[in-house]
């Protein structure tokens, strides 16, 4: 502005601007375009370059003469767009520039991925009833299948029987014929089984065994038990412990030895079952004492005015063990007639354990028997004379124990008439002993009376008197009695009144 023209004459004069062919060329790489979907049934296409357009050196040029395209459905048509053409480079004016450019051109890429499928085994539980806890059931916990597309069926393996937990499994599928496996992702994963303990009470009784032995100086033992019942039938012996094996009952004295078994002695091992109570009866150990019968004489005599007596004894039963022993002393006397206990006591030897003998006294008997005693009366012939004739007195007494003495003793008979009179005797008769005791009782009196025979009167013969033909008439009159003819005897007894 501050310049007149007039003060200048200008004039021009061309210069040259000369463009050669660069040593370098430019690098331009055209790229086509991608795409990435997931599969749904439908096609996709991909077209283009992701830039035609490029700025170099501050200079915008286009790329032209280049197309790119691909199109897909299922995951099988994925792959590359590739760029076909021949590349022309144009300036900002519209000038083909190729010859100075390097044209690259770089692939795109279609991909149809798979639906991803999640499928999940069904989990499930239950309490333990020794039975498989199984669930083929599952379900579709991630992605979907694209329309009527879908699963045929699913194999599901997995079992569980005892407390604790397992994974249920898939282990294959198969698709509906209208679907293709490569458009879907499909994975597994697992459910889980679980069996929990049975909640109620079990109840095991258990008894401890029991023993009883005789005692018999040697120690005796028992251990061990036996189940009486379990209230779960799905529980057994083998599903606890025995830890109570110094559990026994020891002893060798008569007694009862408890075992010590306790519920504490058992323990549950199986975690089926979470709720196990243990009735436990103690076993014993019982000892039993040896039985001894210990057994005085039992005797007999006839009364001989002296004690019976009888010092031996026997030991019956299951008798003593080893150097028991026993001494025992014979009490027991009878001297008159009549029966007593032959008694005794017994002294068990020094070391004994009474408590391990049951002992058992039994007294024999002495008897002593009645001494016979036999008292005749005389006998006497007479001869008919009219008036009443008679016999008195005794003939004998057979059986009298020596130093004893018999005291009144009386007979007589009489009549008038011919026959024979048997006599009789008087009741006011006793015996004693040297120092005068009566010993009447002990005495088993009997009578032979004596017979008066009177004869009939013959003149011609002498008169049957006196007691001369005593004992033929007595001896005749025994013979008779045997042979069953006619008895004249008067069997008695009598006693003195005192």
């Amino acid at each position: 502005s501050n310049t007149k023209a007039e003060n200048y004459s200008i004039s021009y004069k061309p210069g040259t601007l000369t463009i050669t062919d660069r040593t370098e060329k430019y690098e331009i790489t055209v790229k086509a375009n991608s795409g990435n979907w997931t599969y749904d049934g439908q096609p996709h296409t991909v077209s283009g370059f992701e830039q035609t357009e490029f700025t170099v050196d501050g200079h915008t040029y286009t790329v032209s003469g280049l197309t790119a395209s691909r199109t897909g459905t299922n995951v099988s048509d994925s792959g590359a767009v590739e760029v076909t053409g021949t590349a022309v480079v144009s300036d900002a004016s519209g000038n083909d520039v190729t010859s100075q450019f390097t044209v690259k051109t770089e692939n795109g890429t279609l991909t149809i991925n798979p639906v991803a499928i999640e499928l999940t085994a069904a989990s499930d539980s239950k309490e333990f009833d020794d039975s498989p806890l199984t669930n083929s059931g599952y379900s579709i916990t991630s992605g979907a299948f694209v329309g009527e597309e879908g699963l045929a069926s699913v194999t599901v393996e997995g079992s569980r029987t005892y407390t604790g937990s397992s994974d249920n499994t898939i282990t294959a599928h198969t698709l509906k014929s209208n679907t293709k496996a490569e458009n879907y992702s499909i994975s597994y994963k697992p459910g889980t089984l679980t069996v929990t303990p049975v909640r109620d009470e079990v109840v095991v009784r258990i008894s401890g065994n029991t023993g009883e032995f005789k005692y018999d100086g040697t120690e005796k033992s028992v251990s061990g038990y036996k189940v009486v019942s379990i209230s779960n039938p799905l529980y057994t012996e083998a599903d606890f412990t025995f830890n109570g094996s110094e559990a026994a009952a020891k002893g060798t004295n008569v007694n009862t030895y408890n075992m010590g078994l306790t519920n504490t002695s058992f323990t549950n091992n199986n975690l089926n079952f979470s709720n196990v109570r243990f009735v436990v009866e103690d076993g014993s150990l019982t000892i039993t004492p040896r039985s001894i019968i210990l057994t005085s004489a039992s005797d007999s005599k006839v009364y001989d005015g002296t004690p019976l007596t009888n010092d031996s004894f026997e030991v019956s039963g299951d008798g003593f063990v080893g150097d028991d022993s026993v001494t025992v002393t014979v009490t027991g006397s009878q001297t008159n007639a009549g029966s007593s206990a032959n008694t005794f006591t017994y002294t068990l030897s020094d070391g004994v354990n009474a408590d391990n003998y049951s002992i058992s006294m039994v007294e024999g008997i002495l008897t002593v028997n009645k001494r016979p005693l036999v008292v005749s009366g005389k006998n006497a012939t007479r001869t008919y004379n009219g008036e009443e004739q008679y016999v008195e007195g005794i003939s004998s007494i057979v059986g009298l124990v020596s130093g004893h003495s018999a005291h009144n003793f009386t007979h007589y008979a009489s009549g008038t008439e011919i026959g024979d009179y048997a006599g009789t005797f008087g009741d006011d008769y006793y015996i004693t002993d040297e120092d005068g005791n009566d010993v009447t009782d002990n005495y088993d009196v009997s009578f032979r009376p004596g017979i008066l025979r009177i004869y009939k009167f013959d003149p011609k013969a002498p008169p049957k008197t006196g007691d001369e033909s005593q004992l033929g008439l007595w001896l005749g009159l025994m013979t008779l009695s045997a042979l069953g003819g006619f008895s004249v005897l008067f069997m008695g007894r009598k006693r003195r009144n005192k």
